[in-house]
């Protein structure tokens, strides 16, 4: 077997082999081809003149985009080479000639494969719409690359939040303040509002869409949405713990609270003192969570109607319940029908007037 059959049998496994081989190898058409099939970065440790030679860039790029980084100039202006590059990998236009940059189908095939790439394109194709609308569609970030004029047009910004809502976080002024375009954005993440203009936060539409598909982008609305009590039970609704970033005011009203703890039963924790002892609050949270039945007042320990909730969710949480509670006979049923390991808890009077009533 000669050097060059050594030296393809090599390269076949391991492109990078070229890097050892002598001069004259890493001038051999078939050598190199066979590397760069393998690994299209080998490409690096070819003769000048191979980094010129069309086809063997063309199967180096076509392996790995990025191996254009690699080729001779002349081949970083050719658009058959760039192509194939930069459908291998959009990025790799970053490494295209100035020329191409500002080519509408080399950038459109590159930020068609990665909309990032719009990075390295020329400003003009930045600010081309059919360019940027690729861009944006395959992925939506894309658009903090494309000019203020594009990312100031309906169809783009809208086009960009549809793909991922955070890009409207580079949206012009007057997109982020367009209620079309926001809603399409906090209806798919609901904390994309952060990126919402002012008015757009305190906008009752747009704000109920956000905490609808997400409670605690109320985080981020005005402060008179954090005291809309239709918004606010949205969004509690979807997430209790949104109750945090609610109004003093609200936090204190019974059916937003009730609606929180029926979410999130937990939340009990943090109501005020007054909605603390209140029965339709209480109730809905241990049904929630019947272990919070351990916290409630003594009061309400005796309440056949919050504990019933409570063992309903979990018979266990009949330890918890007052003594006359534990010997009531529909609260006890509810929680063995639960969890059968509840007869720990029965009251011990219960059992005798059970046993009595069954020896009678």
């Amino acid at each position: 077997m000669d050097d060059e059959e050594l030296a393809i049998e090599a390269v076949s496994y391991n492109g990078n082999a070229l890097r050892i081989l002598f001069d004259e190898l890493k001038n051999n058409e078939r050598v190199v081809t066979t590397a760069v099939t393998q690994n299209g970065a080998s490409l690096e440790h070819a003769s000048d003149e191979i980094k010129d030679n069309e086809w063997v860039v063309t199967v180096a790029v076509t392996q790995n985009g990025r191996a254009l980084y690699r080729a001779s100039e002349e081949m970083k202006n050719n658009e058959g080479v760039v192509t194939a590059a930069v459908t291998q990998n959009g990025r790799a236009l970053e490494y295209a000639s100035r020329e191409l940059k500002n080519n509408e189908r080399v950038v459109t095939v590159a930020v068609s494969q990665d909309g990032r790439a719009l990075k390295h394109a020329s400003m003009e194709s930045r600010n081309n719409q059919r360019v940027v609308t690729a861009a944006v569609m395959q992925n939506g970030l894309a658009l903090e690359y494309a000019s203020h004029e594009m990312s100031s047009k309906l169809q783009v910004a809208t086009a960009a939040v549809t793909q991922d809502s955070s890009a409207l976080n580079f949206a012009s002024y007057e997109m982020k303040n367009n209620e079309e375009v926001v809603t399409v954005a906090v209806a798919k993440y609901g904390n994309a509002l952060r990126y919402a203009s002012n008015e757009m936060r305190n906008n009752q539409q747009v704000v109920t869409a956000a905490v609808t598909q997400n409670g605690c982008a109320l985080q981020f609305a005005s402060d008179k949405m954090k005291n809309n009590e239709q918004v606010l039970t949205a969004a509690v609704t979807q997430d209790g713990c949104a109750l945090y970033y609610a109004s003093s005011k609200l936090k204190n009203n019974e059916q937003v609270v009730t609606a929180a703890v029926t979410q999130k039963g937990d939340i009990l924790k943090f109501v005020s003192d007054e909605l603390w002892n209140n029965k339709q609050v209480v109730t809905a949270a241990v049904g929630q969570n019947g272990d919070l039945l351990e916290l409630v007042s003594d009061e309400l320990l005796n309440n056949e109607q919050v504990v019933t909730a409570a063992v309903t969710q979990n018979g266990l949480a009949l330890q918890y319940a007052s003594s006359t509670q534990r010997r009531n006979i529909g609260v006890v049923l509810t929680a063995l029908r639960q969890n059968p390991s509840a007869l720990s808890y029965i009251s011990q009077e219960f059992i005798v007037a059970a046993t009595t009533r069954c020896n009678g």
